[in-house]
């Protein structure tokens, strides 16, 4: 039995031309990585030059250096004349602490939600809907407590920063890099919530 040769289609190359959709996505990611390498230098080369300027050492030497900063609560024993060491060890445990109450709080509220969706009672299953509806859509969509009270505790240190006169300069700095965190914790988050509602649709079509 005859068969036939089935050749590949040859590639074309690359045209210089704009209609290229090819080397339109080329120039793009060019542009976007110059673009990111400005940002990254200017940054760079502007805080070095404030810290010169202000001689203020880099390094992790102030995490021993008295902190000064009022904590209203603490699991811990704190007051204002302990270290930044232990004034960022009381930070992070009270997050922790919120985080794991809201875990919990929101574990059983969306566990009765859940319920009173299933529920036979009509009114009730109506208002429980419309409430997944409305929270998702109009409040508050893949916007967890935490991360809410995070954008105002760590947006306060930040502005708490750049009022003290050895930080005078580093607005841009410092709201850049509020910024570059929050977008390291959403990018992440929104990753993996993808993958779980992948995983989800898939147990789904069984």
């Amino acid at each position: 039995m005859a068969t036939a040769a089935v050749r590949a289609a040859p590639k074309k190359g690359i045209r210089l031309s704009w209609s290229d959709p090819r080397l339109r996505n080329i120039v793009w990611q060019i542009l976007v990585v110059g673009a990111v390498a400005y940002v990254v230098w200017y940054l760079a080369s502007n805080t070095a030059r404030n810290l010169a300027l202000r001689n203020i050492a880099t390094g992790f030497g102030f995490l021993g250096r008295e902190a000064g900063l009022p904590i209203g609560e603490s699991l811990l024993p704190y007051e204002p004349t302990d270290t930044y060491a232990r004034a960022l060890l009381i930070g992070v445990l009270n997050t922790l602490k919120v985080a794991f109450a809201g875990c919990i709080l929101a574990t059983i509220f969306g566990t009765l939600l859940g319920i009173a969706r299933l529920s036979r009672n009509w009114l009730m299953a109506r208002l429980a809907s419309a409430y997944v509806e409305v929270a998702r859509v109009e409040v508050a969509r893949d916007l967890p407590l935490v991360l809410i009270i995070g954008i105002f505790d760590l947006l306060t240190a930040g502005k708490t920063a750049i009022v003290e006169p050895a930080w005078q300069g580093f607005g841009v700095e410092v709201y850049v890099a509020v910024g570059v965190i929050y977008f390291v914790f959403c990018f992440a988050m929104s990753k993996y919530s993808q993958g779980l509602e992948a995983e989800f649709n898939k147990h789904v079509r069984r």
